[in-house]
Order: structure tokens, then sequence, then C-alpha cells
């Protein structure tokens, strides 16, 4: 097998594999522990960089950037016309808009380990209550879960292209 076909077939394998976890991740609401682990980094650093814009800027700033991330790398990707880097990048999006719908949905229970250890410091318990929005964490969770699902069924498209081009049929 000669080198071009190998990458052809090395390609087509991680997009699958890009495609499975996006679908199982979405099927279990489990998020892989490495991405969960980016994704909170990026949180975090959120928080950090939002904070000299005051505590509700600062509050959404971990889901922002969490979320605002890949995003802005995907459209990067996508200006560069780079399938596989989109592919890719669409799976950490997916899985950022997940974790962040699977936060907003323990608003009110506040029952996921935070890195604080304290139950108070709970972004979306926060902000929620502080607008008198609390009743509506799941509704605001189902709907940034319903955008994950987008962008997995847009990750399916993007990779129906992308095999198009990789077995020669333009």
């Amino acid at each position: 097998m000669n080198a071009s076909l190998t990458k052809v077939y090395l390609h087509a394998c991680l997009s699958m594999l890009m495609i499975t976890f996006s679908v199982w991740m979405l099927v279990t609401s489990d998020i892989f522990w490495v991405m969960d682990s980016v994704n909170l980094v990026f949180h975090e650093a959120g928080h950090t960089f939002m904070m000299i814009f005051g505590e509700t800027i600062m509050l959404l700033g971990g889901a922002l950037f969490e979320v605002g991330i890949p995003l802005l790398l995907f459209l990067y990707f996508k200006a560069r016309g780079e399938l596989l880097s989109q592919i890719i990048i669409l799976y950490w999006l997916s899985s950022a808009l997940l974790s962040v719908s699977i936060y907003i949905r323990d608003a009110q229970e506040r029952a996921l380990p935070l890195i604080t250890g304290d139950a108070n410091t709970h972004d979306w318990w926060q902000l929620l209550s502080k607008y008198n929005l609390l009743n509506y964490d799941d509704v605001i969770a189902n709907i940034v879960f319903l955008s994950s699902l987008v962008v997995v069924l847009y990750m399916l498209y993007a990779s129906r292209h992308y095999f198009k081009f990789l077995f020669g049929e333009h």
C-alpha cells in the first residue's frame, strides 16, 4: 500500500473515530476524561480572563471560553478548508457544549464535584439565581445539549464531504 493511500485510510479512520466518540458522548452524556480536562482548563481560564468585566461576565466567561475557543478554531480551519481539522475540532466543540449543558442542568442540585469543593461557587447556580431563572436550568441545558447535537450532525455532514474528497468522488 503506498503512503498516500495509507494516509487516506488513516484520515478516514480518524474521522470515523471522532464521529463514534461524539455519538457515544451524546447518547451516554459521558465525556472522555481527556476532553473533560481540556474543557475544564479553558473554562477556568475564561473566568480569569473575564474577571475584569464584572461578576456576571466572569461567571459566564467559563462557558464562553470553553465553547468559544473550539468554535473559533473551527471557523479558522473552515476558512482554510481543512476538513479533517474541522472534524476533530467539531468533536471538541460538541464535548464542550455537552459539558456546559451538564453543568447548567446541575444548577439546582449542585451535585457535581467542583474544583473549589464549595457548592456555593457553582457558576450556573449563581447566575440563574441572580436573575431568578434557576427553575429554567433544565430548559437552558436542553438548548445547549441540542446545540451539541447540531454540531455532531454537522460533523456527519462535513465527514460525508471529506470522505468524498478522500476517495476521489469530487
